[in-house]
C-alpha cells in the first residue's frame, strides 16, 4: 500500500512520521530524506540510545554490528548489512537511489515500512547519476551502442543489454561498463535514441511492507506520471494537528485555498516597475549569456547581478537574512558584493582551503546567502526573510518528452511552480513570518500569483 501525505510545507508531515515510528517500536523502518542534516534529526527524535534507534549507512564498518571486522565497504554494502540485521535506517535519497537488487530483496524479506520525506527523484539524466565524470555519455555513445547491437530499446524506452560481458573486451570504453550495470538492473531508459536517463526501479515500491511519501503538490511531481506509467496505485491523504493531544494524525486530503490567502499576506512580492527586462533566465539563457569565469564577467552578468543588488539595497537586506539562487556554476559571478556568504570567515576558517573547499565549508556551515534552486525537506534557511529567485525554472525537456511518449500527463508549469514553492518555504515563511521576494522571471511570478489567488 502506498500512502501519499500531500500537505503544505510546515503542516507537520515529518513530525507525524516521527510520532508514528516512535509508536511502533517493534516495526522496522527506513526513513529517506534529501539531506544529511535531516538524518540526525530523525536519529535524535527516535532515541539515539534506544533499541529502536536508527542507523545511517556509512563507508566505514561498525564493530558493534560486524564483530570488529575492519575491512572497508561502501554505503550500499552497509545499507544491506543493516537491513540484513533488521535495524532501522535513516538515509539520504542519493544512497537510497543506488540500491542493489540484493538490497531491494532484503527490504521485502525484512517487511520494512518505507517513509520518503519528499518524493524521490524517480527520473534523472543519466549523467547526473553516475559518480565518475569519466562515465558520462552523449548521443554519440547511444548511437554507437545501438548500431553495434550492444543495446536495444523496448517500446517503453527501457534499455536492454544485448552484448556479452564486456569486462575483458578491450575495444569497449570503460564507461560502457556502467551502462551495462544500469541496463541489466532495469533502471536505464533511452529517449529518442539519444538521451540516457536513470529511472528508479518500480519494484521497490512493491517490495516494502508499505510506503508513505511526505510531500506537497504531489500531482506536480515526476512521481505522479511515473506511478501512472508503471500502474502503481496510491492513496492521497492530508495531515492535521489534534490540539487536545498535541499530536498529528492523517486525515482526508483537502485543498488549501484558505491557507493560500494567508500566504499572500505574508509575501511582499517586490516590484519597483523595472522588474522585467526581457531576460529569459532559463538554464539555456544562463549558458548563452552569463560567464562562469569570475574574472571575465560580461555585460549581461554585471547587469543581472546589479538587478539583484538593487533589490537587496531597496529592501535593506542583511546577508545573514538573505537567500538567493541562480545556476550553481554562476553563483560567484552573480553574487553582489557582500552577499555570497552571511559573514566574513576568520583566517583560521580559510587556512588551507582553496575556493572549492571554502564553498564546501560555507554550505556545510549554512553560511551561504546563495542556496540551491531545488530544495526540499530542510529547515536550515528558516531564519531568512529576504529572497531572490533569479531563475525561470523548467523540467528537463527530455524527461518531459519521455512522459509524453508514455502518454502520462505532466504539467510543465505546475512542476516549475512546485519547485518554486518548495524553495520559498525553506525560508521564514514556514514559521508564519513575512518575507520579501524578488522574482525577475515574468513566468515564475505569474505562476506564483495565480497559485496564491487559487487560480491554479
Amino acid at each position: 500500500m502506498i500512502t501519499v501525505v500531500d500537505a503544505p510545507c510546515g503542516a507537520g508531515k515529518t513530525t507525524w512520521a516521527i510520532q508514528y515510528m516512535n509508536s511502533h517500536p517493534d516495526e522496522p523502518f527506513i526513513f529517506v530524506t534529501p539531506f544529511l542534516t535531516e538524518i540526525q534529526r530523525i536519529i535524535d527524535a527516535t532515541g539515539s540510545d534506544s533499541d529502536h534507534r536508527f542507523y545511517d549507512p556509512q563507508f566505514i564498518n561498525r564493530p558493534q554490528l560486524l564483530g570488529g571486522e575492519t575491512f572497508s565497504k561502501t554505503k550500499g554494502d552497509d545499507f544491506y548489512d543493516l537491513l540484513d540485521r533488521g535495524y532501522n535506517i535513516a538515509t539520504t535519497h542519493t544512497t537510497f537511489q543506488h540500491m542493489s537488487k540484493e538490497t531491494v530483496t532484503a527490504i521485502m524479506q525484512g517487511e520494512y515500512h518505507l517513509i520518503l520525506d519528499e518524493a524521490v527523484d524517480v527520473l534523472s539524466p543519466y549523467n547526473d547519476v553516475v559518480r565518475d565524470p569519466m562515465d558520462k555519455v552523449n548521443a554519440g555513445d547511444a548511437g554507437w551502442l545501438l548500431a553495434n547491437n550492444i543495446i536495444a530499446v523496448a517500446d517503453d524506452c527501457r534499455v536492454k543489454w544485448l552484448g556479452k560481458d564486456i569486462e575483458n573486451m578491450q575495444e569497449f570504453m570503460p564507461k560502457y561498463y556502467t551502462i551495462q550495470k544500469y541496463a541489466e538492473a532495469g533502471s536505464l531508459i533511452l529517449v529518442d535514441n539519444t538521451f540516457f536517463a536513470w529511472e528508479f526501479p518500480p519494484d521497490v515500491f512493491q517490495m516494502a511492507k508499505d510506503v508513505t511519501i511526505l510531500t506537497y503538490l504531489f500531482d506536480s511531481s515526476f512521481v505522479a506520471p511515473y506511478f501512472k506509467i508503471h500502474g502503481i496505485p496510491y492513496e492521497k491523504v492530508g495531515v492535521r494537528k489534534v490540539p487536545e493531544k498535541d499530536e498529528y494524525e492523517l486525515c482526508e486530503y483537502h485543498e488549501d485555498l484558505e491557507l493560500r490567502k494567508k500566504w499572500l499576506e505574508l509575501i511582499d512580492l517586490f516590484d519597483d516597475g523595472t522588474v522585467y527586462k526581457g531576460k529569459a533566465l532559463s538554464a539555456t539563457w544562463y549558458k548563452r549569456n552569463i560567464t562562469l569565469d569570475v574574472h571575465l564577467a560580461n555585460d549581461a552578468t554585471k547587469e543581472l547581478s546589479k538587478d539583484l543588488e538593487s533589490f537587496l539595497k531597496k529592501v535593506k537586506a542583511k546577508p545573514s537574512d538573505t537567500m538567493w539562487t541562480c545556476p550553481k556554476g554562476n553563483r560567484h559571478n552573480m553574487a553582489p558584493k557582500g552577499f555570497f556568504q552571511t559573514r566574513t570567515l576568520s583566517d583560521e576558517e580559510k587556512t588551507g582551503k582553496d575556493t572549492a573547499a571554502v564553498d564546501a565549508y560555507l554550505e556545510e556551515s549554512n553560511l551561504m546567502c546563495w542556496a540551491p534552486s531545488v530544495m526540499k525537506a530542510t529547515n536550515k534557511y528558516a531564519n531568512r526573510h529576504v529572497l531572490a529567485y533569479m531563475l525561470n525554472f523548467y523540467a528537463n525537456p527530455e524527461i518531459v518528452k519521455y512522459f509524453k511518449s508514455m502518454q502520462a500527463d505532466f504539467d510543465i508549469g505546475a512542476y516549475s511552480l512546485s519547485c518554486l514553492i518548495q524553495w520559498i518555504w525553506r525560508s521564514a515563511i514556514r514559521n508564519g513570518e513575512k518575507i520579501s521576494l524578488y522574482l525577475p522571471s515574468k513566468r515564475m511570478r505569474s505562476l506564483l500569483v495565480d497559485f496564491l489567488n487559487g487560480k491554479i
